[in-house]
């Protein structure tokens, strides 16, 4: 009889994929076509009579079976589709913070650079001139408008208009200088001014050269971090369901684990519920961290090492605002090189209390 029962319930969740709740489901089947098989047999039927009395009332095995099938493809198409959502929106984010770091802390400064070098020396040859920064702005894409202007020595620079501008469309404030930040009519691109004085050989001219170059603004850079947050959030929503879904103990476990680790920790979850390569997948994770760990106590250090400079400069570290001063350049580094000892020894400890030891 029970070999009857497990083909029956086996062919209607043929297609439908093993999970914790099926393996529920099918036994509270089970335990109902049991009971219904006992109580037809004291009604006077045979027991095989039973069995097929207890079959039929359940319906066309065939259309249960599509039914079953059917829901389940269904769950699954929705859970890709949410997963692929996630997935979508943390490479968006990565790739927005990435371009804002690469491009505005580092390729923009050093074409600003290399302007403002030819810029130099030429006014200091007092060959500047507008065809000369229409050829400079021409060979920089990132450089939207150039002006230069002559200061006689102990002047101010806004007591006299650009000599030349180019292009000569670009807005200009009340005091003559170039407006910043302007729009660049690139959506989530704006305009910043960058300034370069430099003394005449003789002493007695300052040139003035100011640089409009484009840059993504901090908004750019909010943006990418809002789609890694949503991106972080919906993760964790999305492993936790799969986590009830397999009725998996220690729930409040994982849960601590997806939200810390989030696709690292997911992973760990599916070694753990499905082979018992616990300490390989524990291996990568302390790896990892500990490269992680290790990248910012040197940024830490390396913080601490720098020359201080002026208190209205700073420097950007990890998206925050550094000022060049030694207070701030000491008590960051330090909290750097803790982050990173942190991150070296965390997995360790985590691994020792919460996860389960295989043998």
């Amino acid at each position: 009889m029970m070999k009857q029962i497990d083909a029956f319930i086996d062919e209607l969740y043929q297609n439908v994929r093993d999970t914790a709740q099926v393996r529920e489901l099918k036994e509270e089947m089970r335990v109902h076509l049991l009971e219904s098989i006992d109580e037809l047999q004291s009604q006077g039927l045979s027991l095989e009579e039973s069995i097929r009395t207890a079959f039929e009332k359940f319906g066309d095995v065939n259309k249960l079976k599509k039914e079953l099938t059917e829901n389940d493809v269904i769950r699954r198409t929705r859970a890709r589709r949410f997963l692929a959502l996630i997935v979508i929106l943390g490479v968006l984010g990565s790739a927005i913070l990435l371009l804002y770091s690469v491009w505005n802390d580092n390729i923009s400064q050093d074409k600003l650079n290399q302007v403002f070098d030819v810029a130099k020396t030429y006014a200091n040859n007092d060959e500047m001139s507008e065809e000369l920064l229409v050829d400079i702005l021409e060979n920089n894409t990132s450089i939207s408008a150039i002006g230069f202007k002559r200061v006689p020595a102990g002047k101010s620079s806004l007591e006299y208009p650009y000599e030349y501008i180019y292009p000569a469309n670009t807005p200009i404030n009340s005091y003559g200088e170039f407006k910043t930040p302007t729009p660049n009519g690139v959506w989530l691109i704006k305009n910043y001014k960058y300034s370069l004085l430099a003394q005449s050989t003789d002493r007695t001219v300052t040139f003035a050269i100011d640089v409009m170059q484009w840059k993504y603004p901090y908004q750019f850079y909010f943006l990418g971090r809002v789609l890694l947050i949503i991106y972080w959030l919906l993760f964790i929503v999305w492993a936790t369901t799969n986590l009830y879904v397999n009725h998996t103990r220690n729930k409040w476990k994982w849960i601590v684990i997806f939200t810390l680790f989030n696709v690292i920790g997911y992973w760990l979850y599916i070694d753990e519920i499905k082979s018992a390569q616990l300490r390989r997948s524990w291996l990568y994770i302390k790896m990892i961290a500990c490269l992680a760990g290790l990248y910012i106590g040197y940024r830490g250090i390396n913080l601490m090492l720098l020359p201080t400079k002026s208190g209205d400069m700073d420097i950007i570290v990890f998206g925050m605002d550094i000022p060049l001063n030694t207070q701030s350049l000491i008590i960051y580094g330090a909290v750097f090189v803790l982050a990173g000892i942190f991150l070296v020894l965390t997995p360790i400890v985590i691994h020792n209390k919460l996860v389960w030891k295989k043998g």
